[in-house]
């Protein structure tokens, strides 16, 4: 008898989100549910979901003995920043001076203790009775406190899903000890072990010590998104009507993401192609670097730096560009390629990134090799046959990367250990 019921827990979740994880937990949501798998999801933090009708939604701080305060607009944003699973602990400390600054108040106040009282919160959820459910799904390290604590309580089989791990985020260097012992225990004291790649179940097995039997890869899927009608990328198309090549990076601008190997790919271009405008979207703890990087090379004037970016305008983003680019240096999955195809545009990727794994129509590259990457954008911008294969193929190709597969994959996953406990 197949599993029914799942209490998952996750950091975010769209709108509110900061990256993948979250685009990832409502795409593997959805299709659970079309595989006939009741979801009841748990966030952390109490956000609007007006538009989320199919997932069951609960709010861990709604069952929390702590105070709830009512805060402005602006301080309702910087205590989501705060909650940002992608920042580092110099960001977190200067987005919380700003935030208490303010005049805003946070118990916990570090990102471990918002952690660890995520796992409170849950066992408070469970005083004040939960629905039955057969397994436990608990996305990334901010959740496993969560995730252990209900598998303490129920005595339920945990999964946990590592969409990164620590030694992705600080690009193998400098490796935060904290971090990594959370992710470490969670990987061990869980039942099952899901990675988003073979890349990330590697980096699982020979970095954690986890038992390779306990490990299962299930790549991600590729999510549709909204489009934004006031989008304020509606004009970018604009610039390739002057003439311009567009050449697109987009992502957190962190030392994980390559962003500074891309800026060097970008100078060797432009000593073979003036008539270039590279375009950076998206934030992070390097992006005041990257720029710097950009104008000691005497290539400022030909980059756009455009901000964070919110998930209905990306359609925009990516279809005003010739070529998307991700240098990433350690991406467990990374699902922009599959948001640039799903325009139509040309990808060139990082060998080091999970998604290399099941794209076969993009363009590869090693993050380090500058050279060779200045070398495949000069080969789309310069070759339309090449471009529009790519394009044609690439739209082909990620129609059939999809959700669906991932959830008959999890569910068969619940199954086994649903079967083992009845």
């Amino acid at each position: 008898m197949p599993a029914k019921k799942v209490l998952m827990f996750g950091w975010e979740y769209p709108p509110h989100h900061s990256g993948g994880l979250g685009v990832a937990c409502k795409g593997l949501a959805h299709a659970l549910i079309d595989n006939e798998v009741h979801v009841c999801f748990v966030l952390p933090k109490t956000v609007s979901l007006t538009d989320e009708k199919r997932v069951n939604i609960k709010f861990a701080d709604a069952y929390s003995k702590l105070p709830i305060e009512n805060i402005s607009v602006h301080l309702e944003e910087l205590s989501r920043e705060l909650q940002n699973p992608y920042i580092t602990s110099v960001e977190y400390e200067r987005k919380l001076a700003t935030f208490i600054k303010y005049g805003g108040k946070i118990i916990p106040r570090t990102l471990f203790e918002q952690v660890d009282h995520y796992g409170t919160m849950t066992k408070e959820m469970f005083a004040n009775g939960m629905e039955d459910f057969d397994v436990i799904h608990a996305h990334d390290w901010l959740c496993y406190s969560a995730g252990i604590a209900a598998k303490e309580i129920s005595g339920k089989p945990l999964i946990v899903h590592v969409h990164a791990t620590e030694f992705d985020r600080c690009g193998g260097n400098s490796v935060n000890q904290q971090v990594y012992d959370r992710e470490r225990r969670g990987m061990h004291v869980a039942d099952h072990v899901i990675a988003v790649s073979e890349l990330t179940r590697k980096i699982i097995i020979d970095k954690y010590g986890v038992d390779p039997t306990k490990v299962t890869v299930v790549h991600n899927g590729n999510s549709d998104a909204d489009k934004n009608p006031k989008s304020r990328f509606k004009d970018l198309y604009k610039l390739r009507e002057a003439g311009k090549k567009v050449v697109l990076f987009a992502g957190r601008i962190t030392i994980q993401k390559g962003v500074d190997y891309f800026v060097q790919a970008a100078k060797k271009v432009l000593e073979y192609e003036k008539n270039v405008q590279f375009i950076v979207a998206g934030s992070g703890d390097m992006e005041e670097q990257v720029k710097g990087l950009a104008s000691h090379l005497g290539i400022r004037d030909n980059f756009l730096f455009t901000g964070y970016y919110k998930l209905d305008e990306q359609s925009d983003l990516f279809a005003a560009a010739d070529v998307v680019v991700m240098p990433s240096v350690s991406e467990p999955f990374g699902i922009i390629p599959l948001e640039s195809m799903s325009n139509g545009t040309p990808v060139i990727m990082s060998k080091q990134s999970g998604v290399s794994e099941v794209v076969t129509h993009a363009l590869k590259i090693d993050f380090w090799d500058t050279d060779e990457m200045a070398n495949k954008i000069l080969a789309i911008i310069h070759h339309p046959v090449l471009k529009q294969t790519l394009s044609q193929e690439g739209l082909r190709q990620v129609k059939d990367i999809t959700w669906d597969k991932a959830a008959k994959k999890t569910s068969s996953i619940y199954t086994n250990f649903y079967s083992k406990t009845k």
